[in-house]
């Protein structure tokens, strides 16, 4: 969902009775249209300044003292806030709002960026993880004294759980170069590139073969990235953040060679 959501959010729309009862009572009560449509002008107007939870939670109070709310909650999903309220037990809402959640764009392992259950965030393997897999059980015959070239390195030792990842919506997750995507492209380019060098070639060359390849799918893989978040309406602390934490990524990922 875009930062900046539509005129029509529609917030009364929204309306609903906690057992699907009562709604067309609730619409018509006037204290309550007023509270719906307090609500809704109020995040119209914080969307345009970059919505945090904190700012939304600022006006909780306010909101609850000035239209008699007995009740709002604010929940984080994603990059979306959905407001629940209520004047009485039969009375709730739900209005959403689109913000700044503060987890995207940072960069970290994919098991360190793993949130709580349906938060709606995903860490994106950068490089992805299908490739880093492949190359730390690469096996080779064609060169002589070895077989397997990043044996006893770090690389070989790689996981999923320990791959270098950036934290991301999954709506923009899905967007992504290698997102549900073969690493196939990739490693035909490393079996070029192998087979192009001498037969006696030494170890350490073969593995700057590898990675110089590895390195060149990482950088596209952030093109595509950075270009997502450039293009979305997203604010601009998060542009910001994801800027950073992809050059945190890149340098994080220096500990498999």
């Amino acid at each position: 969902m875009d930062w900046l959501v539509d005129k029509a959010i529609a917030i009364g729309k929204k309306i609903m009775g906690a057992l699907g009862l009562g709604e067309k009572e609730e619409e018509d009560d006037p204290k309550w249209k007023a509270g719906v449509a307090g609500v809704q002008a109020d995040l119209e107007k914080m969307q345009n300044d970059g919505l945090s939870e904190e700012a939304v939670q600022g006006h909780v109070p306010a909101w609850k003292g000035t239209y008699g709310f007995s009740e709002l909650e604010v929940k984080l999903q994603g990059d979306e806030f959905d407001i629940f309220g209520s004047m009485s037990p039969k009375r709730k809402f739900v209005a959403k709002a689109t913000g700044d959640n503060p987890t995207e764009g940072l960069p970290g392992t994919f098991s360190g960026l793993q949130g709580t259950k349906g938060d709606k965030m995903t860490p994106d393997h950068e490089p992805q993880h299908a490739l880093l897999a492949y190359v730390s059980d690469l096996t080779t015959g064609r060169f002589q004294g070895f077989r397997k070239p990043f044996e006893g390195t770090p690389v070989e030792k790689y996981s999923k759980g320990e791959g270098i990842c950036l934290n991301m919506f999954q709506g923009r997750h899905v967007q992504t170069r290698t997102y549900g995507v073969s690493p196939r492209g990739a490693i035909g380019k490393i079996s070029s590139s192998l087979s192009a060098l001498p037969v006696d070639a030494p170890v350490t060359t073969v593995r700057k073969t590898v990675k110089d390849v590895v390195d060149a799918e990482l950088s596209a893989d952030q093109g595509v990235v950075a270009g997502i978040y450039q293009n979305a309406k997203v604010p601009p602390a998060m542009k910001s953040r994801v800027t950073k934490g992809l050059g945190q990524v890149t340098s994080m990922n220096s500990k498999w060679w």
